[in-house]
């Protein structure tokens, strides 16, 4: 199996692909609702529809995105290639998805629903590329954990970026229509930097003589792919994390506003103390990953950090309104998030080894795109769980104070929530076994390839 270190510049390179992905992802789970319906003044219960319906979609894209992948064949790779095509159009939807004008009731809401559908489905054909591009670089199961803890360390920094400066921008910009268009444009403009450092900073190695690629039809391609017990239950585990995720998120500045009941001086102040004590801890929890993946193993790592999730919120509960315990609780679900996005991405890619192992048969895209497909799904759902439930508790968006059944739909989502799905996401974590046999899996495949390499081609 191939022994090659990846190089620093390499790992950084790749990283920074998620610094520019999570400068529209971050925004859409901090700020859409709050954009919805604090600026565009679109209901809750219309804003949970737009964003349900965009990300669904988004969903099969990430399919869709995954199969153009497996039968692209150019010089500069299968993922690369994709990159490249995409980045453009990514910025120009990702500010339009800010740059709603006042035009109307009905013509925001159609701009907002077309620009969030379109962003959602270039999201997919550059998103899903990127993630597959892991397993691309390289075959060592370990280096490939380490080249995604760049990912994921580099994402978090992206992610307290979006979260503590994006108030603080849109302000210095003017505030209001133009403070958010103008937002926009800038993380557009740093998104292409930054994948322009992917596609010329990394290098697709991973070409493996004698296996069959899904050159198949798509029927088969999936028949195929429900055989890999282990992709199944990762993909069902990743839809119902990043559930919890985005609902936690995009509840976040609710909770601080009408639970905490910060003043209004102070909201944006605590907004942003509590997002520090959020992502740092994720920060410093990814660099000790690498040691704790070699002693421990993922599932074992992503199974500990639930547990810490859930211990963090079970905190606030004994005192949903005090501060302290706000910040506390924050910063013990931060250290519990680390090796559960540490290392999602890593295991979902590991089920593509594990496929080829299996079934004979490898197919990168689909496999890793319709993982992608379930986180997006989970998002939108995640949002629209957070739009309903305030929609359904009589939420005004123009109130500074909100009744209690509002309250306590907050209190539900960003306490509650957490507890209920953590213990789901345990039960399918228990599922996955395969940390338990991957070495097998790797030997195998290594004595397959080099096999077809020095068999002699007949005729």
């Amino acid at each position: 199996m191939e022994s090659e270190k990846i190089s620093f510049r390499e790992r950084f390179g790749y990283g920074v692909g998620d610094w520019a992905h999570n400068l529209g992802y971050a925004s859409f789970g901090w700020f859409i609702v709050i954009y919805y319906t604090q600026v565009l003044k679109i209901s809750a219960a219309a804003a949970a529809v737009v964003t349900l319906v965009a990300m669904f979609v988004g969903g099969l894209a990430d399919v869709a995105a995954g199969i153009a992948v497996d039968k692209t064949q150019t010089r500069y790779g299968k993922a690369r290639p994709w990159i490249l095509r995409m980045m453009v159009p990514y910025a120009v939807f990702l500010a339009l998805m800010f740059s709603v004008p006042d035009i109307g009731m009905t013509w925001k809401m159609v701009w907002a629903f077309s620009s969030l559908l379109i962003f959602q489905v270039i999201y997919s054909f550059i998103n899903s590329p990127y993630g597959i591009l892991n397993s691309l670089i390289t075959h060592n199961q370990y280096e490939r954990s380490v080249v995604n803890l760049f990912r994921t360390f580099l994402a978090y920094g992206s992610g307290i970026m979006v979260s503590c400066a994006t108030p603080l921008i849109v302000t210095s910009y003017g505030g209001s229509y133009a403070g958010w268009s103008r937002t926009g444009i800038t993380y557009g403009v740093i998104a292409v930097v930054l994948f322009l450092m992917v596609f010329f900073w990394t290098k697709e190695r991973v070409n493996l003589p004698g296996v069959k690629q899904a050159g198949l039809s798509l029927g088969k391609s999936i028949r195929t792919l429900l055989r890999n017990d282990n992709w199944l239950f990762i993909v069902i585990f990743g839809a119902i994390f990043f559930f919890f995720y985005v609902s936690n998120c995009s509840t976040t500045i609710l909770y601080v506003t009408y639970v905490v009941g910060a003043p209004t001086g102070l909201q944006q102040t605590l907004n942003i103390a509590v997002a520090l004590g959020f992502y740092i801890p994720i920060m410093i929890g990814t660099l000790l990953l690498p040691k704790l993946i070699l002693r421990f193993g993922k599932r074992n790592l992503c199974m500990a950090g639930v547990v810490i999730v859930m211990l963090g919120s079970a905190a606030m509960l004994v005192q949903p309104s005090n501060l302290t315990l706000l910040i506390v609780g924050s910063i013990i679900k931060g250290f519990g998030m680390s090796p559960v996005m540490g290392c999602y991405y890593a295991m979902a890619t590991d089920t593509i080894e594990y496929g080829e192992w299996k079934t004979g048969v490898r197919i990168e895209g689909l496999t890793y795109s319709t993982s992608s497909f379930t986180v997006k799904v989970g998002s939108g759902l995640g949002t629209a769980a957070v739009s309903i439930a305030l929609a359904v508790s009589g939420y005004s968006a123009q109130a500074h104070t909100q009744v209690s059944s509002t309250v306590t739909a907050i209190q539900f989502m960003y306490l509650v929530l957490p507890l209920l799905v953590g213990a789901l996401m345990l039960f399918l974590l228990s599922r996955y076994k395969l940390d338990s046999v991957y070495q097998k899996v790797e030997q195998d495949l290594a004595e397959r390839h080099h096999k077809a390499a020095t068999t002699p081609v007949a005729g």
